[in-house]
């Protein structure tokens, strides 16, 4: 895990995102470098999705310019780009049966000219990734066969294993369970520490609160807010983007954000 660019490893300028004729998006401009974990929140459909999978190159922006390590990211070659930058999606297609490590060694693919080997699918990089996302124990068993909280993780361990500068994931605490939501939580977090950049869409805001560096605040109709995480992160711009009052509690010194069940007005 390497960026040349001594700055930022993930550079937007004057970005716009388009859904058909609404654009969701617009003139979007930021900057994120090693160490760095951005949150992107917003309501559903908001364009949180699509804004990441932008970002990834996996589709096209509607206006503005994306650097990913330094470079423009039209003139990276797609292996280029999957060494920069990986996405974790919000659902997990499987077009064949493997066992769980076999799955995960397949991170490696943009790193060699050919596919791992199976042999190889124990190395300790991958029994690493396994652990660190609880799933050690799951290694020989048939991907297929995993939940979908465990094939979400099956997913963060193999982008820990391509071992890109950029880790982009799209909601990956939707699927877990309070527990394993809080480890991969500070799986990421560690990441971010360790000199990655982190990027992923977000519903929790403590967790935000707790382990985001900056925010992202998408309000779905080209409008957009960012900064550190803990001047984004206030009741009157959370109330404003979710359209409920939220209200902020004070817990052994920090911040829960919790919508308020007894507003009089709580329109969407």
């Amino acid at each position: 895990m390497a960026c040349e660019s001594p700055t930022s490893t993930l550079r937007v300028t004057d970005l716009a995102v388009d859904a058909g004729p609404c654009r969701l998006v617009a003139d979007l401009s930021l900057s994120v470098a090693a160490g760095d974990w951005l949150a992107v929140l917003g309501r559903n459909g908001a364009g949180k999705t699509l804004t990441l999978e932008t970002l990834c190159g996996l589709r096209p922006a509607a206006a503005g310019t994306i650097d990913v390590c330094g470079d423009a990211q039209p003139s990276l070659s797609r292996r280029e780009l999957a060494q920069r930058i990986t996405l974790v999606t919000q659902r997990q297609n499987d077009a064949f049966a493997a066992n769980v490590a076999e799955h995960v060694a397949l991170g490696r693919y943009p790193h060699r000219d050919r596919l791992w080997p199976a042999a190889d699918a124990a190395q300790p990089k991958v029994a690493a990734a396994l652990d660190a996302v609880r799933l050690g124990p799951f290694s020989q068993r048939d991907i297929t066969t995993l939940s979908g909280g465990e094939r979400q993780r099956a997913a963060i361990a193999q982008a820990l294993v391509q071992d890109c500068p950029v880790t982009v994931l799209d909601e990956p605490l939707s699927h877990q369970d309070p527990a394993h939501a809080l480890t991969i939580a500070e799986l990421l977090a560690q990441r971010a520490a360790s000199g990655g950049t982190v990027v992923s869409s977000l519903h929790d805001v403590n967790l935000t609160a707790r382990f985001a560096s900056h925010a992202l605040l998408l309000f779905g109709d080209g409008r957009w807010a960012f900064g550190p995480a803990r001047e984004m992160l206030t009741t009157d711009q959370l109330s404003a983007l979710y359209g409920v009052a939220v209200l902020r509690v004070e817990h052994e010194g920090h911040a829960l954000f919790v919508a308020d069940p007894l507003a009089a007005d709580r329109k969407l």
